[in-house]
């Protein structure tokens, strides 16, 4: 990642990724918006954000989203002291003093007829069970786009 200088926006949400972070995703010096939740097995600090370092002002950066544990009591996958958190199982985000901000989940079909969040080979199973035990009421999934977040 380090190399990727001019990047802007990095939007690495609902991909199945796997493993850690790269320490150079922090270095991105011009880098405004970075969207990585959704990936259940991505793991690692993203703590280097949180800090200026000489590589990067982050006056920039304007919005950090990441499973760094959502609302109180959701699972940490991802250590993120100035992240937006949310709760890979209930898609719930919240700020760090835990206000809910807005549940996300990509409910465009896919090429299945399915919806694309709740339709992925690394989909936890408690996602799936919380998302069959609402899925005849959708008012609980909040459209981002339209709020001008993402």
């Amino acid at each position: 990642f380090g190399k990727l200088t001019k990047l802007n926006e990095l939007f690495l949400n609902e991909n199945c990724l796997s493993g850690t972070f790269p320490e150079s995703l922090s270095e991105l010096p011009r880098l405004e918006l970075a969207v990585v939740q959704g990936n259940p097995d991505l793991r690692g600090s993203l703590n280097g954000f949180c800090n200026r370092t000489e590589k990067r002002d982050d006056r920039n950066l304007s919005q950090l989203v990441a499973n760094c544990g959502g609302c109180p009591g959701g699972p940490s996958l991802v250590q993120c002291d100035c992240c937006v958190c949310c709760d890979v199982v209930t898609y719930d985000c919240c700020d760090k003093e835990g206000t809910r901000l807005w549940n996300y989940a990509n409910i465009r079909l896919n090429a299945a007829g399915k919806l694309s969040s709740f339709d992925r080979p690394c989909l936890l199973n408690e996602t799936l069970a919380h998302y069959l035990s609402h899925k005849d009421d959708l008012s609980w999934i909040t459209d981002v786009k339209d709020q001008g977040v993402f």
